[in-house]
């Protein structure tokens, strides 16, 4: 057990040693140590600043001058703190060896340490510091997984710092993680899902795609699930797991614009040169009238088969978006029925001819 006679005692011979050594009460030197060193260090962070922004505006670097504003604060703290810690080694004995002296300036400074990094990340994520090609979706996801990481290693730093061993933490941890991902597996599936969608693109924001037995337009990326707006205006929430891992079908990649390959027949003994001058006029007639179709694709015909009761054909023309394929397919079979029935070319129901030679009576 501590003698607080013997305390005091070291206490008044140190305080007695310093004052005969510099003629100054400890409180006052202490606090003269800390201003001198704030001061140092103030005037060689604004130094420092100063050619630092220098270089951000010979580089032109938004992110930087940005940088240089989100951090100028924590470091500001941060010097102020390691000042406070200079300045309690020479403060009286009882002051540095309190445990809150010893620990709270450690503390403070790894705090402000992880504040400024914070800051720094949340610049670079926000900022054009990484590549166009990562949507600000995935620099919200990542910029929440790098905070929440940080945190953590934060935390698990300050235990270490202040005597708490973290072992059993760490150990806690992992058993604790394996039951949480079993209990949230779907969930987690759902997670990672929507981190595929937003790293690999597959999708983005108002494509239009089909999904399974889904099709429509994408209306929002989220962690869980994707919604999809379908042609009856209704909302479709899709987990993002079953969209990570099914059949997908994007008509907005790797161009808007689509193919339509409407099928038709004709009767054998019709003329085909004539047929084909026939399809293509009617469907030039539709590209000129109808919005949404590709006015610039000449549209094709293509013989493709000698069906049991028909020739068949392909009439293949163009649309800006997938979307505006009904309307152009709708006016597209209007134009080739009139116009086929008018010019009489036949389109056969699908028939049989039978030949029976009856027996001899």
């Amino acid at each position: 057990m501590e003698n607080p006679i013997s305390n005091q005692l070291e206490v008044e011979q140190e305080v007695k040693g310093v004052v005969e050594g510099h003629g100054m009460n400890p409180w006052v030197y202490s606090s003269l140590v800390f201003v001198i060193v704030l001061g140092v260090l103030l005037v060689l962070k604004r130094l420092l600043w100063r050619h630092l922004h220098k270089w951000a505006e010979r580089s032109e670097s938004q992110w930087g001058e940005k940088l240089l504003t989100e951090i100028s604060t924590p470091v500001t703290v941060l010097l102020i703190a390691l000042s406070f810690g200079v300045a309690g080694q020479s403060a009286p004995l009882i002051v540095r060896t309190h445990p809150l002296m010893i620990h709270g300036t450690h503390v403070a400074m790894i705090v402000v340490v992880i504040w400024m990094i914070e800051r720094a990340m949340t610049v670079v994520f926000r900022s054009r510091a990484l590549p166009d090609a990562v949507t600000s979706s995935t620099r919200s996801l990542l910029l929440t997984i790098s905070r929440a990481v940080l945190f953590v290693l934060g935390f698990l730093i300050i235990l270490d710092t202040v005597g708490i061993s973290i072992t059993p933490i760490l150990a806690s941890l992992g058993v604790g993680s394996v039951a949480v991902a079993l209990a949230l597996q779907d969930t987690l599936s759902n997670f990672f899902g929507g981190l595929y969608i937003l790293i690999d693109k597959p999708i983005r924001m108002d494509d239009f795609i089909k999904v399974e037995d889904v099709e429509g337009q994408v209306q929002r990326i989220g962690w869980r699930s994707t919604w999809i707006k379908t042609g009856a205006s209704d909302i479709v929430v899709v987990p993002n797991n079953k969209v990570a891992s099914s059949k997908l079908q994007n008509f907005d990649l790797p161009s808007p614009a689509s193919v339509i390959s409407l099928a038709c027949s004709v009767a054998y003994g019709l003329d085909l040169e004539r047929v084909e001058q026939v399809a293509i006029e009617v469907a030039k007639a539709v590209i000129s009238k109808t919005k949404g179709a590709d006015a610039t694709f000449e549209p094709l015909v293509r013989f493709g088969a000698f069906a049991d009761s028909s020739i068949n054909f392909n009439l293949i023309l163009r649309v800006n978006h997938y979307v505006d394929t009904g309307m152009v397919r709708h006016e597209l079979i209007k134009g080739i029925h009139s116009r086929f029935m008018k010019d009489g070319i036949e389109m056969p129901f699908p028939q049989r001819v039978i030949h029976w030679n009856p027996p001899p009576v």
